[in-house]
């Protein structure tokens, strides 16, 4: 999460969906400094919830929050990518034997694999004031943060890139979508991303 209190701007960090670039390239514009004192994965990827408790739930809802999500399905992807070749972590050669032999026994309940409701809600529903879609791109965040805080944008990098093809690609078996659409069942309703249905282009 990366919070600037001169700004009243809060920016969540939901995994892999863009956030790593985003908050470097907000600490540039915003000129702040960004870093992780002892890289706890737990610290960055707080959710609303625990902000509100820190901050105040008045002082919470004061500052402009915002959070960017992703197709549950091409997020699965990117963490897979990510654990299994940058990070060494997961065993699994393709993403079908990972969701079948790994996920649910060892990943689901992971800080990064958890579902991005997680990050953004309480039993109420969305805490964070704007969500932002990952696949129109970053640019529409800093944009509009620049306006807020009457600074130059920064166009973001592209932190933690993996080498993989589409997503679609990943899941011809409705046995794989299934697993998806079950772990991150809310997630498909609460952010309005389709069930994919192999085949049929969705």
């Amino acid at each position: 999460m990366l919070v600037s209190h001169e700004h009243k701007i809060i920016c969540l960090a939901v995994p892999k969906t863009g956030s790593t670039s985003l908050h470097h390239a907000l600490a540039r514009q915003l000129g702040i400094r960004f870093a992780m004192k002892n890289g706890s994965p737990a610290l960055y990827h707080l959710t609303a919830e625990d902000a509100a408790r820190i901050m105040g739930p008045f002082k919470f809802r004061s500052y402009f929050s915002f959070a960017f999500i992703r197709n549950p399905y091409d997020r699965m992807v990117s963490l897979y990518h990510d654990f299994r070749d940058q990070r060494g972590a997961i065993r699994s050669a393709t993403l079908a034997e990972f969701l079948k032999d790994e996920f649910l026994a060892r990943w689901q309940a992971d800080i990064h694999f958890r579902p991005q409701s997680f990050f953004l809600c309480n039993q109420q529903g969305v805490m964070v004031a704007k969500l932002y879609r990952y696949e129109d791109g970053l640019s529409a965040a800093m944009e509009e943060v620049s306006e807020r805080t009457k600074t130059t944008p920064n166009a973001p990098g592209h932190a933690r890139k993996s080498n993989r093809g589409d997503w679609r690609d990943y899941f011809t078996d409705p046995a794989l979508c299934t697993i998806v659409e079950e772990a991150y069942a809310q997630d498909f309703d609460l952010l309005g991303y389709p069930r994919h249905v192999p085949g049929n282009g969705t």
